[in-house]
């Protein structure tokens, strides 16, 4: 869950609500659920558990507060996990996309940020155990980019918001 558009904290549309519920949608499942699977896993001494992140999990994100801290929540823990399940077998792999191509994203057509789900997917897949999958290409290449156009994205997505009001 995130925002419809960015904003500072106290002037969240939803308010307090909007805001427990990100909190509560983003962590929860995954502490919930990691628990229930790395029982099970540990004691078969096998099994792969992947978390999905965000690339605002890697990045104080201004305006995207909450959803921002909420995804550094998932990739803390999933580090943590990684940690302590490591001796018993099991691969606790962190998934942390910028865009993808969904009706849930609202993005019509893939590109270079924002692949299909499937393309994405697949990628991800063959990286279980390997490394943090951050998109489609190196973390590194990605976050010079997007440090360099984090701005004119903001602007971008507010410039929206005006012509729909």
């Amino acid at each position: 869950m995130s925002f419809e558009y960015p904003e500072v904290l106290h002037a969240t549309v939803g308010g307090l609500q909007r805001l427990a519920d990100m909190t509560t949608i983003n962590c929860l499942p995954t502490v919930l659920l990691s628990a229930v699977a790395l029982k099970q896993m540990s004691e078969r001494k096998a099994g792969v558990v992947i978390n999905i992140a965000s690339f605002a999990g890697y990045n104080e994100m201004s305006q995207w507060n909450v959803y921002s801290a909420s995804k550094r929540f998932v990739l803390h823990l999933s580090g943590i996990l990684r940690a302590e399940y490591a001796a018993a077998g099991v691969t606790v792999q962190t998934i942390a996309p910028l865009l993808v191509a969904t009706n849930m994203s609202k993005i019509r057509r893939a590109s270079f940020f924002g692949p299909f789900a499937e393309t994405f997917v697949a990628q991800a897949l063959r990286t279980v155990g390997l490394l943090e999958l951050m998109g489609l290409m190196p973390r590194f290449l990605r976050d010079a980019i997007l440090k360099s156009t984090t701005e004119t994205m903001r602007a971008a997505v507010l410039k929206r918001l005006a012509k729909e009001q």
